[in-house]
């Protein structure tokens, strides 16, 4: 049995890369939890509940329908997909998108043409998509937003505070060469994290070669189930 009622929410934002909390969907859920992605959460909040919903949000749409397609065409009542760019900073371009004509709507940029889609996606913020999506709480968050990590916590409200966050962090194209950057705004996320009462639970480079550092991977848990997590992350 679970040690609550209520049906376990999580929010993955950015799925170029997978969308492996998907599987937390399943109602068989619990045989994946030691051979999938999912494993990176930590056992104390992944058996909280004994069913997930699953929000996927994305600015692509070509990313939304191929993990539609490939994880979840069966599994509608318990997940959603959500075609927007989540970031705390609607005021200014983001260097992996061309802004419109609208305010807060973006056009996500082709790798190949340098050419922006046909679709406009609309930019929102942390608390304005909780908002709209009515969220009674959320216990999962992670985030693979191009970029975006900074000014998304930095403009947070932090009046709902996710149990584990999941974090990618980004420098901007032009900083790729520059590990002091991405450096810098590992620290930035690690201090305002921290400072909402989390621990830093993992840490680590990603997708680099020889001095060439893009990513960087980080796990939080709140302090309130930190004590149990940690050894099992």
């Amino acid at each position: 049995m679970s040690e609550t009622n209520r049906t376990g929410i999580v929010i993955q934002a950015g799925l170029g890369t997978g969308a492996e909390y998907l599987y937390l969907s399943k109602p068989d859920w619990k045989k994946y939890y030691d051979h999938k992605g999912i494993r990176s959460i930590p056992e104390s909040v992944a058996r909280l509940y004994d069913e997930w919903m699953f929000y996927g949000i994305d600015c692509d749409a070509t990313s939304i329908t191929h993990m539609c397609d490939k994880y979840g065409k069966h599994r509608l009542n318990k997940f959603k997909w959500i075609l927007a760019f989540l970031t705390g900073d609607l005021d200014h371009d983001h260097p992996f998108c061309e802004r419109l004509c609208e305010v807060n709507t973006w056009s996500r940029k082709s790798d190949e043409d340098n050419l922006p889609y046909k679709h406009l996606v609309t930019a929102i913020s942390l608390d304005d998509l909780l908002d709209n999506l009515s969220l009674p709480q959320l216990d999962i968050l992670a985030l693979d937003i191009e970029g975006s990590e900074v000014p998304l916590f930095e403009t947070y409200s932090w009046r709902t505070k996710p149990l584990f966050i999941n974090v990618e962090v980004h420098t901007y194209p032009e900083h790729y060469s520059k590990k002091e950057v991405l450096q810098a705004n590992v620290e930035k996320i690690k201090g305002i994290i921290e400072d909402q009462g989390y621990e830093m639970i993992l840490s680590k480079p990603t997708n680099f070669r020889k001095d060439i550092h893009y990513t960087h991977e980080m796990h939080f848990l709140h302090e309130s189930l930190s004590d149990k997590s940690k050894a099992s992350v």
